[in-house]
């Protein structure tokens, strides 16, 4: 998938200036580069994409589910407390900028903002269909999550092994705790069984 190719295709099926918003697509590659990263990168945004290509069909506003995809983990510090909100606020200043409609503003932002505790903050399929597929990688092949943990520890290593594992572990508990995982019919078929026997196994449970 190439990305910049994508992001100029959303801008003008938006009906944004391209001219005004190009650079743009610098600041949020910047960010997804950082060097602490390792699971929260380019790759997720583009595996968050690929499921939406393959789920369109069903998606009812396209432009702010985008949107949201591009902007919900573009602020992202290991030790931040409120990397979600930030992440929102980046992306309403930038959609005010390029004059996008109230509505597209906040559904895009409160998606984004959905992903702290990942609850929805909106009663939509949409919003639900959104917070699944950013949790799919939980429902991933063993290789693949595996990889996914490895990522998750690299970013991190700020913190030793006695504090990150229980930390973890509570986590990742949580969702076990929750009657489903995935929100939607269409994600709960698909992931629902072998998230929870991902997380089992990580866990130890």
């Amino acid at each position: 998938m190439n990305l910049k190719q994508r992001w100029k295709a959303l801008l003008e099926n938006a009906g944004i200036d391209t001219k005004k918003a190009k650079n743009d697509f610098q600041v949020l590659r910047s960010h997804y580069r950082e060097s602490h990263r390792r699971y929260h990168t380019l790759d997720h945004i583009e595996a968050m994409l690929g499921l939406m290509d393959e789920y369109r069909n069903v998606i009812e506003k396209p432009i702010p589910f985008e949107l949201g995809i591009w902007f919900h983990d573009v602020i992202y510090q290991p030790s931040g407390v409120d990397n979600e909100e930030e992440s929102a606020l980046l992306a309403e200043r930038l959609m005010r900028e390029w004059n996008l409609d109230p509505e597209t503003i906040h559904l895009a932002t409160e998606y984004i903002r959905s992903t702290s505790g990942h609850f929805p903050r909106i009663d939509s399929f949409d919003c639900n269909l959104f917070l699944d597929f950013d949790l799919a990688i939980l429902g991933s092949e063993e290789k693949m999550y595996e990889k996914y943990q490895r990522g998750i520890r690299k970013e991190y290593d700020i913190y030793n092994d006695e504090f990150y594992y229980p930390a973890r572990k509570k986590v990742l508990n949580a969702f076990l705790t929750r009657e489903r995982i995935f929100f939607t019919d269409l994600m709960h078929q698909r992931f629902e069984s072998t998230a929870r026997a991902n997380i089992k196994k990580e866990t130890g449970g």
